[in-house]
């Protein structure tokens, strides 16, 4: 018996496997999941294989996957192009005006929480919360986003969007470096381990 999974690993697409074997052999109910497990039995599957109707409609498969595959990769190559040339404007405010408008508009997001942020909170935290205050508001990261990387949402994409525009923050503020690194780190590890 050979699954769905390992019949798609063979170069069978769903299309394929319902005009080549339909119904499945047997069920087994998944245990990761809401649909059961389908299950064909393996001289059907070969005698599939072994057909020229078979061939024909894998290859044009094949062929349509590479033709997609190639226009997301010069999409992908397009989009970190406008993300390396994009002229990133970030706009400069004292640290004080920084600091009490991240405070003010972090604490007007989390009003549920027990403790808001204020000017005693921890110095990273505050650092973190003024780099993203800074991102969203004083810089025009969330249009650049919708620009470049929401059409086709790639990870690795977003991760060089944002790369670019800590990049840009920590040219006028310095003094959050620690903050913008730190950021980039969890985004990395997020785009390596999810």
């Amino acid at each position: 018996m050979i699954n769905k999974s390992t019949l798609k690993a063979r170069g069978w697409t769903e299309a394929i496997i319902q005009q080549f074997l339909g119904e499945p052999d047997k069920t087994r109910r998944n245990p990761r999941g809401r649909y059961p497990i389908c299950l064909f039995e393996m001289p059907r599957v070969l005698a599939a294989e072994e057909s020229p109707e078979f061939l024909s409609r894998q290859s044009a498969a094949k062929l349509r996957r590479e033709r997609q595959l190639a226009i997301v990769k010069v999409k992908f190559e397009e989009n970190l192009r406008l993300i390396s040339e994009m002229s990133v404007q970030v706009t400069s405010i004292s640290r004080e005006e920084l600091t009490s408008r991240a405070i003010s508009e972090y604490n007007s997001f989390n009003a549920d929480r027990e403790k808001g942020a204020s000017v005693d909170s921890d110095p990273d935290f505050l650092e973190r919360i003024c780099f993203n205050f800074v991102r969203h508001n004083l810089t025009r990261y969330d249009m650049a986003f919708e620009k470049t990387v929401r059409q086709a949402y790639r990870a690795d994409l977003n991760y060089a969007l944002q790369s670019r525009f800590a990049d840009a923050i920590v040219e006028v503020y310095d003094w959050l470096s620690e903050a913008a690194e730190k950021y980039l780190q969890r985004k990395y590890e997020s785009l390596i381990f999810d």
